[in-house]
């Protein structure tokens, strides 16, 4: 599952602009895999965000900031959609 990210302030990077980002569900193999790179809070968050839509780490460093507290909406929304559980 992806969402889609419309960006309230495009973005030039390497000659492109980017107006949206696909976030995907983050998985647990993801969260081991920063905390194993010995990064900062803030590092760290700019990592798994950047892979989870398959950005560079530095392009995330030209949003605006109401645009990055999008992403970081988005990756709270995915922790907090838990299915419901099975009735056996």
């Amino acid at each position: 599952m992806t969402e889609t990210i419309k960006l309230h302030y495009p973005v030039e990077y390497q000659g492109e602009t980017i107006n949206e980002l696909q976030m995907r569900r983050p998985k647990f193999k993801d969260q081991l895999r920063i905390q194993s790179m010995k990064l900062d809070e803030v590092q760290s968050e700019q990592r798994m965000f950047a892979d989870l839509c398959g950005q560079a780490p530095d392009m995330l460093e030209e949003l605006d900031l109401s645009d990055y507290q999008q992403i970081q909406e988005t990756f709270k929304g995915f922790l907090r959609s838990t299915p419901a559980p099975s009735s056996n």
